[in-house]
C-alpha cells in the first residue's frame, strides 16, 4: 500500500480576496457610478474541484482510446500519451482519476496535480501526468513514464521509486530498487537525491548464474562475478574449464547468512577418451553487492564433491 501525503492550502481563499479588494481599490477613480466586476482569477479552478475525465478528455496531448478494456469496479480511462511528451517514452495505460495526489510542489501557494497511470497488471504504476491550475482548463505541465514505479509526496518534494533489474529476475523481483527525491522547478523535475537499496535476490542470482552456463552463454555468466573473481580467474581460463560441460543443473538454499547461498551441484561433463561422467558437489557462494552494477555479484565459493 503507498502512502501519500496531501498538503491543504486553507488560506488560499482568503488571498483570493485580497487580490479582488486590490484590484477594486486601484481602478475605483474610474469604477464611479458603476459596479465594479471582479476578475477573473489567472490561476482557474482549485485542481480539487475539476472533473478529471473532462480534463483528460479535452487535453490535446492525451488520448483516451473507448475501446480498451475497462477493469471493473472503477472508472479508468485508458490514456496515450506521445512519446514527444514524455521523454523517457510514450506513456500510456489506466488513467487513477480517483485517486490523484495533490500537493503545493513549487511553493508558490496553489496546489499541483498527480495523475497517476496503472497498467492495470503486474506492470503496476506506469507513469503519471503533472498538471498545473490555468484558466480555463488545468495546464499538463509534464509526463513522467516508467515501470513498476512508486509514487509518494514528502512535504513539497516528489519521491519516485523505480526498480532496476539485470535481465534474470522474476517480474516481482529486481536486485535493487532506486529512489531519487525530486523538487519541481518550472515545468520539470529536478532530482537533489538519490539512493539505491538492493533486494533479497542472492539466491535467485546464484540459480540463474549456473542457468546461464548451462544456456553456454558464457559472456553473460562471467558478468555474475565480482570484479575480485573475475581478476582471479580472467576470461579465456574460467570458460576452457566448461569446454567439455554438457549440462549443468543447481538446486539452492539459503544460507548461513544473507551473503551466503548453499548450493547442490550436478555437472556433466565429456570422457577424454568418450562417453559422459556425472559428478556432484555442494557447498557455498559468497555474494557482494554492486553499488556501481546495481546487483548482486557471486565473489567467493567453497564448493566440494558431495
Amino acid at each position: 500500500m503507498v502512502e501519500r501525503t496531501i498538503i491543504r492550502w486553507p488560506g488560499r481563499a482568503s488571498g483570493r480576496a485580497v487580490l479582488v479588494l486590490l484590484a477594486v481599490v486601484m481602478t475605483a477613480g474610474t469604477l464611479v457610478g458603476s459596479v465594479a466586476t471582479p476578475p477573473v482569477s489567472a490561476a482557474g479552478v482549485p485542481l480539487r474541484q475539476v472533473d478529471w475525465l473532462t480534463v483528460l478528455t479535452n487535453d490535446p496531448a492525451v488520448t483516451i482510446d473507448p475501446t480498451a478494456y475497462s477493469p471493473p469496479g472503477a472508472h479508468k480511462p485508458f490514456v496515450e500519451v506521445a512519446a514527444e511528451r514524455a521523454p523517457r517514452g510514450a506513456l500510456s495505460g489506466y488513467a487513477l482519476v480517483d485517486d490523484v495526489i495533490y500537493a503545493d510542489l513549487d511553493g508558490d501557494g496553489a496546489e499541483e496535480a498527480i495523475v497517476l497511470v496503472d497498467s492495470g497488471g503486474t506492470g503496476g504504476l506506469l507513469g503519471f501526468l503533472l498538471y498545473r491550475e490555468a484558466d480555463p482548463a488545468p495546464r499538463l505541465a509534464l509526463v513522467r513514464s516508467g515501470y513498476k514505479l512508486d509514487i509518494t509526496i514528502d512535504g513539497d518534494k516528489v519521491v519516485i521509486g523505480e526498480p532496476n533489474y539485470v535481465g534474470f529476475e522474476a517480474n516481482c523481483c529486481p536486485s535493487s530498487t532506486t529512489s531519487t527525491l525530486n523538487v519541481l522547478e518550472g515545468d520539470r523535475l529536478v532530482t537533489l537525491a538519490t539512493e539505491t537499496e538492493p533486494n533479497d535476490v542472492q539466491e535467485p542470482t546464484v540459480w540463474a548464474y549456473y542457468m546461464t552456463l548451462a544456456d553456454r552463454r558464457y559472456e553473460d555468466a562471467y558478468q555474475f562475478l565480482s570484479p575480485a573473481y573475475q581478476a582471479a580467474n580472467p576470461f579465456g581460463p574460467w570458460k576452457a574449464g566448461f569446454a567439455d560441460t554438457e549440462s549443468v543443473e543447481v538446486e539452492t538454499s539459503a544460507g548461513r547468512t544473507p551473503s551466503e547461498v548453499a548450493i547442490q551441484l550436478t555437472a556433466t561433463d565429456r570422457r577424454p577418451g568418450g562417453g559422459t561422467i556425472t559428478q556432484r558437489f555442494r557447498g557455498t557462494w559468497t555474494l557482494i553487492w554492486s553499488a556501481e552494477k546495481k546487483r548482486w555479484l557471486l565473489d567467493t565459493a567453497s564448493i566440494q564433491p558431495a
